[in-house]
C-alpha cells in the first residue's frame, strides 16, 4: 500500500517523493456539546499516562437516523418558519445520496388540543420524510409552514414527550425506531411552558436519555440568555447542556445552523475530544484519506491563525484550534468525509 502525505490545501503532484507514513486506525465514538458534535477517541494506539499519544477517529455514518423538529407555531413565528423552509436544501443536501436511512418529522409546540398534541405534521400525504422521498426539501418546507395560530403557551418538551413517549399518537407509527440515532431540534422564540403533570415523573431529561438509541442529541434554536427582545429559552438550553446538541440564537443565519444540524445528525464531525490533556505546542493534526485505487493520502493541517483586529476575528491561515476548556480540537472549515481517519498526536502533560 502506498501512503502519501500532503500539506493541507496542496495536492502532491509527483515532482518529489512524498513522506511515507502508516495511518493509525481507530474507531468512532460520538458525543456533543452546546456548539457542535464531538468525537471521543476510543482507539488503543498511544494511550499512555505521559509522553506521546495518538488519538485516531474513523468517520463513519450511522445506518439509521430519526430527526424530530419541534416548531413554534405561535403568532410571532411566520418569518422563522419561512426562513427554515427556504434553507431546507442545506440540511437535506447532507443526507441525499449518503446511504443514510433517515426519517425527518415535524411537530408543533402547541399542546392545547390534546387530539393534535405531538402529532406529526403531514404534507403531500406523508407524516414524515424518508430517504425514498424524491424532493425532501419541498415536503419539509410544507411541513414546517405550520402557520401562526398556535397556542401562545409554547410547550416544546411536552410536545416531544407526547410524540415519542408511551402515549405516542397512532398517526406517528413508524417514525421512531429504537435502532436509529435520535436528534430533536426545538425552534421557539419563547421559553418552554410544559406542564409538570404531563411530563414523565422522572423529568424530561432523564426520560429522554433513557430512550433506546445508539446516539442522541437535543438542540435548541432559541433566544439565548441575555437577549432582551424575546424570552430566553432557558429550559430548552438546560436539556441541550445535559444531553448534548447545538445551541443557536433564533433567526441567526439559518443556512449555517441547518448545516451544523445536518453534520451532527449525519454523524460527520468537526470537533474531536482528546483522550488526555496535551502540551499545546506538540499537537499535530493529520487526516488520512483512502483513494479509490486503495492508496492512502495523509493531509497535515496547521494550527489556525486569526486576525484579531476584526470583529469577529477572521481566519487568515491554518485550520484547527485547540480549546482547553473542553479539551477539543476543532476544524474551522474542513469537514472530514466518511472513511477519513483523523489522527491527533501530542505529548501528554
Amino acid at each position: 500500500m502506498l501512503i502519501w502525505t500532503l500539506t493541507a490545501c496542496f495536492l502532491w503532484d509527483g515532482d518529489e517523493d512524498p513522506e511515507t507514513t502508516v495511518p493509525t486506525r481507530g474507531s468512532e465514538a460520538t458525543g456533543s456539546d452546546s456548539g457542535a458534535p464531538i468525537a471521543d477517541p476510543t482507539g488503543e494506539t498511544g494511550l499512555v499516562d505521559s509522553g506521546p499519544r495518538t488519538d485516531a477517529i474513523t468517520i463513519e455514518l450511522p445506518g439509521e437516523v430519526d430527526v424530530l423538529l419541534v416548531m413554534d407555531n405561535s403568532c410571532s413565528m411566520a418569518n422563522n418558519q419561512e426562513d427554515i423552509a427556504n434553507s431546507a436544501p442545506t440540511f437535506f443536501g447532507f443526507f441525499q445520496g449518503s446511504n443514510i436511512d433517515f426519517h425527518v418529522g415535524v411537530i408543533s409546540t402547541d399542546t392545547d388540543n390534546t387530539l393534535t398534541a405531538g402529532v406529526l405534521q403531514t404534507a403531500e400525504g406523508l407524516s414524515y420524510i424518508t430517504s425514498s422521498v424524491p424532493d425532501p426539501s419541498q415536503v419539509f418546507g410544507n411541513m414546517i409552514r405550520l402557520g401562526t395560530a398556535g397556542s401562545a403557551s409554547e410547550r416544546g418538551l411536552e410536545a416531544v414527550y407526547r410524540a415519542l413517549g408511551p402515549l405516542a399518537p397512532a398517526a406517528n407509527k413508524g417514525f421512531r425506531r429504537d435502532t436509529a440515532a435520535l436528534h430533536v431540534v426545538v425552534v421557539s422564540d419563547e421559553d418552554d411552558l410544559s406542564r409538570v403533570p404531563v411530563l414523565p415523573d422522572e423529568g424530561f431529561t432523564p426520560w429522554f436519555l433513557d430512550l433506546p438509541a445508539p446516539a442522541r442529541s437535543f438542540s435548541s434554536i432559541v433566544c439565548l440568555p441575555g437577549c432582551t427582545d424575546l424570552v430566553p429559552g432557558e429550559r430548552y438550553i438546560e436539556v441541550t447542556d445535559a444531553v448534548g446538541g447545538i445551541t443557536w440564537s433564533i433567526g441567526d443565519d439559518w443556512d449555517e445552523v441547518l448545516e451544523q444540524l445536518a453534520i451532527q445528525s449525519s454523524g460527520l464531525l468537526r470537533v474531536f475530544e482528546l483522550s488526555a490533556t496535551p502540551i499545546e505546542d506538540t499537537i499535530e493534526v493529520l487526516v488520512d484519506r483512502e483513494l479509490p485505487d486503495g492508496r492512502v493520502v495523509t493531509i497535515r493541517f496547521d494550527r489556525a491563525v486569526f486576525d484579531d483586529s476584526t470583529d469577529p476575528p477572521q481566519l487568515v491561515d491554518g485550520e484547527w484550534v485547540y480549546d482547553a476548556s473542553d479539551n477539543t480540537i476543532a476544524f474551522q472549515n474542513f469537514l472530514p468525509s466518511v472513511g477519513n481517519v483523523v489522527r491527533i498526536t501530542y505529548d501528554v502533560k
